[in-house]
């Protein structure tokens, strides 16, 4: 059982004693890997607070078999030492044990009999309970299963991990495996999964050896060259000292619809990955955040090094420092090649555990935090997308995450999922304020439309016409043009005749003349006279022009007269548009 009474940190009841497994305790199984490791001292550090729970809600509809899932989950545990694992002390060091629990018992809640308002909020209250469960990995499994019946054919199915002994990669293992055996439960048969040539444990084995062996050697000396400098800042927030440091403050802005597409065809004109170029531009803005010439970001890979993790469960993601370089005037596209270099290099050195380079460079808690704590660049394009499990005779739904906890100070993520592309940044609330998201994910977002229209635009120029800008009681007309564009891009902004702009058509095609006007050097506060009859371009010209900095100076064409070229004389115009 457990109790609501504290959803914020609920703590589980402690499970009955388990039969410890002498066979799964000798030594050699006595192991836990780097990245264990690494997780358990910081749960030590908080051990009331769920840093590390990895929730997941289904909604299930149709013909479930409670029995049947029961034994599914039952048969999965038994398969994977890694999740009858228990961490206890011996001598101040984590030891592993092994434990048998051949059987897993399913936390049931039947609301049928209650109304929907109040059905809805105790589900509510459950799910978010079940994403900020407290583990405690010395007595409890590091997994918490929970079924909600809603209806006669209408469920909800939470599964809550401790991040020790599971990770992204590893849920297709486990989706595939729980869906075999319940199939065969159904069916009264014995489901067909072949035997496992390896458990976690041995991954885990397989690395200290390694170690103890000298054999990450060569990948260290890489690490020890790439991080000889001591690596830039995070960029600078509003700190709120008295803020949840594990809450984050949000911002997302929606993305033109063409973004995917033009992610995809960039990517493949510059031979970079979307990812990579995601980093690019997420490295023009953290740069002009900080003043630096380069970003540090944590790379979160899979240790692809031994084939039989691709049967397992675990935890196999390691964490290595990428350093993207942005300085002043870098175009995108060279952002996006300087990246692909560098993450090419750390995916080649990327299987040596981070724990091992900290210790070989010896670096203070500061410098590790701005390597590997502060700035996460994540894409999310359905390439990666955690499936869900298949269960015969039922339709299973996602939903979305009660958790929103942070893992690093400061989060960037695109998506290209569905419909309408977006891009969102999260911030530590102890470290920065709603505005300070606000700023950057406004001009990531301008950075991103500019960019992907014309790659040649220096990555870094957004913020840097900002920051020559005056000082003013309101947001500027570009600022204008730029939110309302976000916010509603399909809203018709300017018609001329039968023709007529979206928001988000006026602010590409202003994006474009602005990108022109910097490949042509024109300055802040520079005149540039636009010769032109009345049309959306002129529009599209006069808001370029304003986009970076310089004032617009009109010309009528219908008065072809000395006047004009005394009006082009006088203004002293950097440029003449036409």
């Amino acid at each position: 059982a457990v109790c609501l009474d504290d959803l914020d940190h609920p703590v589980r009841t402690p499970a009955p004693d388990l039969e410890v497994d002498n066979a799964t305790t000798t030594p050699r199984r006595q192991v836990l890997s780097y990245a264990q490791e690494r997780l358990w001292i910081v749960e030590q550090l908080s051990p009331d607070v769920s840093h590390y729970v990895v929730p997941v809600a289904l909604r299930i509809r149709g013909a479930l078999d409670k029995d049947a899932l029961e034994q599914a989950f039952t048969t999965v545990v038994a398969r994977h030492d890694v999740l009858r694992s228990r961490i206890s002390v011996d001598m101040g060091e984590p030891q592993l044990t092994i434990v048998v629990r051949h059987r897993v018992d399913l936390d049931v809640h039947d609301m049928r009999g209650l109304d929907p308002r109040a059905r809805d909020e105790r589900l509510a209250a459950l799910v978010h309970e079940s994403a900020h469960v407290v583990f405690d990995l010395a007595h409890d499994p590091p997994f918490w299963f929970r079924l909600v019946q809603l209806d006669d054919d209408e469920w909800v199915l939470t599964l809550s991990f401790h991040h020790l002994v599971i990770d992204g990669f590893s849920f297709a293992v486990f989706y595939d495996e729980l869906a075999a055996v319940y199939d065969a439960a159904l069916a009264g048969t014995t489901p067909d999964l072949a035997p496992l040539e390896a458990q976690y444990v041995d991954y885990a084995i397989r690395q200290r050896e390694l170690a103890a062996n000298h054999g990450y050697e060569h990948q260290l000396a890489y690490w020890e060259r790439q991080l000889a400098a001591p690596p830039p800042p995070a960029p600078a927030g509003t700190p709120d000292p008295h803020a949840d440091p594990d809450v984050a403050v949000s911002a997302q802005r929606r993305l033109p619809a063409s973004f995917a597409t033009q992610l995809t065809e960039l990517a493949n004109e510059l031979r970079v990955s979307p990812n990579m170029l995601v980093l690019a531009l997420v490295a023009g803005v953290v740069c002009d955040e900080t003043g630096a010439d380069d970003m540090a970001a944590a790379n979160v890979m899979a240790d692809t090094s031994w084939a039989p993790a691709e049967t397992l469960i675990g935890y196999f993601v390691n964490t290595v420092p990428v350093r993207i370089a942005a300085p002043p005037g870098a175009s995108l596209a060279d952002t996006a090649v300087a990246a692909r270099s560098v993450s090419l290099e750390a995916y080649a050195h990327g299987d040596v555990p981070l724990d091992l380079i900290l210790e070989r460079l010896r670096l203070n808690r500061e410098t590790v935090d701005r390597l590997v704590n502060a700035i996460d660049v994540n894409l999310a394009d359905g390439t990666l997308q955690r499936r869900d499990p298949a269960l015969t005779g039922t339709e299973i739904e996602r939903l979305p995450k009660s958790s929103n906890n942070l893992k690093f100070d400061l989060a960037f993520r695109f998506s290209t999922i569905g419909d309408h592309p977006t891009v969102e940044v999260n911030g530590r609330s102890s470290l920065y304020a709603q505005a300070d998201v606000d700023r950057m994910v406004d001009r990531l977002a301008e950075l991103a439309v500019e960019g992907l229209a014309d790659p040649t635009v220096p990555v870094r120029a957004s913020v840097a016409r900002a920051d020559s800008e005056p000082a003013t009681d309101g947001p500027l007309v570009p600022d204008r043009v730029r939110a309302l564009a976000l916010a509603q891009p399909d809203a018709i902004a300017v018609e001329a005749g039968a023709v007529s702009w979206t928001r988000a058509d006026l602010h590409d095609r202003a994006s474009r003349v602005a990108a022109h006007l910097l490949t042509l050097q024109v300055q802040p506060g520079d005149r540039v006279v636009v010769a032109a009859h009345r049309s959306l371009e002129m529009v599209a010209a006069m808001y370029g022009i304003w986009a970076v900095g310089a004032c617009y100076v009109p010309l009528d064409l219908a008065n072809q007269s000395e006047r004009s070229h005394a009006v082009i004389a006088q203004s002293d115009a950097a440029l003449v548009l036409s």
